[in-house]
């Protein structure tokens, strides 16, 4: 069953996205897709979930976990401040180390996009966290089942980077595209460790939204090194203090997750 969702779910994602992206980096001269197509890709995840359930008893509990809404306050805080912490952190380092602050975009649209990160996250987390991640956590410990799952969930996304106006086939987009896959496998530990602890994919989007809200403010924050940094200081902080819940082969109870 998991094999079956990770193929469908770099079928269907590539199949939006690799014809963009060979459009745009000039391999094919005709526009097969329009560009908007690869936007699509965000409900690919929950829609390769809903398929290799189908007629199973996973689809309920599945269900379950993807829209869980009755968690503690606290983990909601977390779940909208953190990545804004970690972003002021890295900033306070940026200064601290004598750099330029970079030059945010606030605008009232940033409140459009983030209605828009929500809906493609949980598109997301309810397929990589609420399905893949328990399947994972059965026959792996959470650090190995956590980083075979970011290195999936980086390399599913490369298409739709190369999909952008911005990519180019040099040594300077693949030197930001290894930036961006460092950064995006350490925070999948992040994410991971928040539907551990919740068993909610609500709680894991709206963390996933924040962040890139927070991408979108500054948009070359998926390559900045200083927030990786803090990034990864935060994973290695977390993992630590809350060992106690990682080192089982399997989920928490539900109840007890959700109201520690």
């Amino acid at each position: 069953m998991l094999v079956r969702f990770f193929v469908i779910a770099f079928v269907l994602a590539w199949a939006l996205t690799v014809p963009i992206a060979l459009h745009v980096q000039g391999f094919i001269p005709t526009r097969v897709l329009p560009p908007a197509a690869q936007w699509l890709i965000g409900i690919v995840p929950i829609v390769a979930a809903w398929w290799v359930t189908r007629g199973s008893a996973e689809r309920a509990p599945w269900i379950e976990n993807s829209f869980r809404l009755r968690v503690a306050p606290v983990w909601y805080a977390i779940a909208i401040a953190a990545p804004w912490l970690i972003f002021a952190v890295a900033m306070m380092a940026r200064t601290a180390t004598g750099q330029a602050l970079p030059t945010l975009s606030f605008s009232p649209l940033l409140a459009v996009f983030g209605a828009i990160w929500l809906v493609l996250a949980l598109g997301e987390e309810a397929g990589w966290r609420s399905f893949a991640l328990p399947h994972m956590l059965r026959t792996r410990g959470f650090f190995v089942a956590a980083t075979l799952l970011g290195l999936v969930w980086c390399v599913w996304h490369y298409p739709k980077l190369m999909s952008g106006p911005y990519f180019k086939l040099n040594a300077g987009s693949f030197a930001m595209l290894g930036l961006f896959s460092l950064q995006i496998v350490i925070a999948n530990y992040l994410i991971c460790w928040l539907y551990v602890r919740t068993r909610s994919a609500i709680l894991t989007s709206i963390f996933h939204a924040s962040w890139n809200v927070v991408s979108t403010a500054y948009f070359m924050a998926a390559v900045d090194l200083y927030i990786t940094g803090t990034l990864l200081v935060a994973v290695v902080a977390v993992l630590t203090l809350d060992r106690q819940w990682l080192t089982r082969a399997d989920l928490p109870d539900t109840r007890r997750a959700a109201a520690s």
